[in-house]
């Protein structure tokens, strides 16, 4: 006890040093606390930082090189983009963060780290007393140094890491051609500053870069070319986006570190080097939105890529040979005409994007062998007319999208794994097999599936795409489609000529689920949800209240072209809602809604039954002499005859 009082007297009260002080303290024994709190004897208490200081001083030397990085500049950042950079940088960052969280100078909220103003502080000053002049000081972050030291040249060997804060007040950024030359240990740099071309003039090119560099990144670097001795042979992640640059580097260059490359939205950029001899390690290349790239070289010998970024490169047309190491790939908005034929390899890919690519006219039946594939975007490849046959054997898709596949003329059979099939506006669309949805039944249905046919005014198979969803929802699978069409199914058990609402009467033994119809039409269409109202009603009167609502989730293309339905179309969807405390048999009030811009025209609705009801049931069902209204005012005459003839007899 006498101990724990010394240690809240050590820490003058203040609550943050007392937690960073038990920390450092916790586990220790009673020796080693009294030798740890007799160290502070003597010190003045008036700087709560001394307290704060001795679970800095406790740890390793690497452990406090990262502390200080995260003090300084990535407070309120991403943990694991932290992580990256510090490794990137040489650091073991994963069990040094455990360690300082341990010891309470860090915290992770959100998956960010956080970092107490006192203790960011004391960071800081860490590095401040390291040298009055700000060029022998070992970090930069606070722009007015930055400035300085670029502008006098006064930066030395001593400045190991520089970061600009974008959101730091800058009214120009004017780095000299010299600036970097005395920094020899410069290990990272980072310079998000876009206004470049603003008040000042810049120097036609920088004369020196570090060749100790190991993280590099400057988003709007204003230069066209490097430094001409600029070899960062240690370089590991590179990432230089929307920059001004036309080329990396002229191909004699080893960088065997590097990992990391992205060049996002560097539109003057004309080509890149033979990377598998450049950077045969590299494991990530982003070159999205380099719209004056025009060729790439083969990537086939790259055998740790795993992510290639091509997307809004318009001018390629030509996708190099991949490795099987590639598990992201993006081509979006690109001019290729075909994929390789190596991309029959990539069998850890789970996603392909080709959104976008107008000039694709097939699609190769090799991706089959894509079995880990799950997601496969075709959105507006205008010119694509038909897919393989083989794509019934890629196992794990789950999600098909053709939207504006203008020129699309029939959909062979596609693998029962299939949970979305969204064909938008494919105008030239005649055959479509849906046979997919019933091959799950043998299995037993586990999810649910979502079919858009929406402004496909040439599908001539319509009727037997509808049939199989109305089949689906017989068997119990929520399966929803959305379809042109004018008219509600004739297996509608209950439906209406004209109108949002109907009512029937209705037996509720062994009911499981409604199948629900709606033909509707829209004026615009980005996100369209229909709710069924129905007022389930006893005998004695009382209404029961349940909505079973279905939406219809459009993809990128609708989103941003407002596809408009010029027709009328059919909407249907499952629902096995649970309902409890109504009777067997009951009357049903049913009316269709829409919260947004949409208007009704006819409906239907299916009752769905499990396999135990009888024969007779459903007979009885089926008899509809009178009007559903006739009979239940009929049957609340009878029970009150019954009632009136019980009482008399009392």
């Amino acid at each position: 006890m006498k101990l724990s009082q010394e240690a809240i007297t050590y820490a003058g009260g203040n609550p943050l040093a007392l937690k960073v002080l038990g920390s450092h303290l916790f586990g220790m024994g009673i020796e080693e606390w009294e030798g740890e709190l007799e160290k502070l004897k003597g010190q003045s208490l008036k700087k709560i930082q001394d307290v704060l200081k001795i679970s800095y001083d406790g740890l390793e030397r690497d452990e406090k090189e990262i502390f200080l990085d995260i003090a300084c500049f990535f407070e309120g950042k991403r943990r694991d983009c932290v992580e990256r950079i510090l490794e990137a940088c040489g650091f073991h960052p994963k069990g040094a963060i455990h360690r300082l969280i341990k010891k309470s100078l860090i915290s992770i909220s959100h998956e960010c780290i956080e970092v107490h103003d006192l203790l960011r502080q004391m960071g800081k000053d860490i590095i401040i007393e390291e040298c009055k002049q700000p060029g022998g000081r070992s970090r930069l972050w606070n722009y007015e140094d930055i400035d300085h030291v670029f502008t006098t040249n006064t930066g030395t060997e001593s400045v190991e890491a520089i970061v600009l804060d974008p959101y730091s007040t800058i009214d120009y950024f004017k780095p000299s051609p010299t600036a970097f030359t005395k920094m020899c240990k410069l290990r990272m740099l980072i310079v998000n500053y876009e206004d470049f071309e603003g008040q000042v003039p810049l120097p036609n090119n920088l004369e020196f870069l570090p060749q100790e560099l190991r993280y590099l990144e400057w988003d709007y670097y204003p230069w066209t070319f490097w430094p001409s001795n600029f070899c960062p042979k240690n370089l590991v992640e590179l990432q230089i986006s929307s920059s001004k640059l036309r080329q990396l580097w002229n191909g004699d260059e080893h960088l065997e570190n590097l990992i990391s490359l992205d060049l996002f939205g560097s539109e003057d950029l004309i080509r890149i080097p033979d990377l598998p001899k450049t950077a045969p390690n590299l494991e990530v290349l982003k070159l999205s939105y380099c719209r004056s790239l025009t060729e790439i070289p083969s990537l086939q010998n790259l055998s740790k890529l795993t992510q290639l970024w091509l997307n809004g490169c318009c001018e390629v047309t030509y996708c190099p040979e991949l490795p099987c190491s590639i598990k992201f790939l993006t081509l979006e908005g690109t001019g290729i005409e075909q994929l390789p034929s190596s991309i029959e390899h990539l069998t850890q890919l789970d996603h392909l994007p080709l959104e976008g690519c107008k000039r694709l006219v097939s699609i190769p039946s090799g991706i089959s062998e894509l079995k880990c594939l799950i997601t496969l975007v075709l959105g507006e490849c205008s010119n694509l007319t038909s897919l393989p046959e083989s794509i019934k054997q890629v196992s794990k898709l789950e999600s098909l999208d053709l939207n504006g596949c203008e020129r699309l003329k029939r959909l062979p059979d596609l693998p029962s794994s299939l949970k979305t099939l969204s064909a938008s506006k494919c105008t030239s669309l005649k055959s479509a097999s849906t046979s997919f949805l019933l091959e799950d039944h043998a299995r037993g249905f586990f999810n649910s599936k979502l079919l858009q046919f929406d402004n496909c005014f040439t599908l001539e198979d319509k009727k037997k795409v509808i049939e199989d969803v109305i089949e689906t929802h017989l068997l119990g699978q929520d399966v929803g489609l959305c379809v042109v069409g004018g008219e509600v199914p004739e297996r509608m058990r209950y439906k209406n000529k004209i109108g949002s609402s109907l009512s029937f009467e209705l037996d509720l033994r062994h009911l499981i689920a409604f199948s629900f119809c709606a033909i509707f039409h829209i004026q615009d269409y980005v996100q369209q949800s229909f709710t069924c109202r129905v007022d389930f009603i006893d005998e004695s009167g009382h209404r029961h209240r349940y909505d079973f609502s279905h939406s219809l989730f459009l993809t990128t293309i609708d989103l941003y072209h407002q596809i408009c339905f010029s027709s009328e179309h059919m909407s249907l969807w499952l629902d096995n809602k649970k309902f409890e405390s109504v009777d067997e048999k009951c009357f049903v009030e049913a009316s269709f809604y829409s919260k947004e811009r949409v208007e009704i025209i006819k409906c239907g609705i299916h009752p769905i039954y499990s396999r135990k009801r009888s024969r007779n049931e459903e007979h009885q069902d089926d008899e509809e002499h009178q009007p559903a209204f006739q009979r239940l005012e009929e049957e609340k005459d009878n029970n009150i005859k019954r009632r009136r003839i019980n009482y008399e007899e009392k």
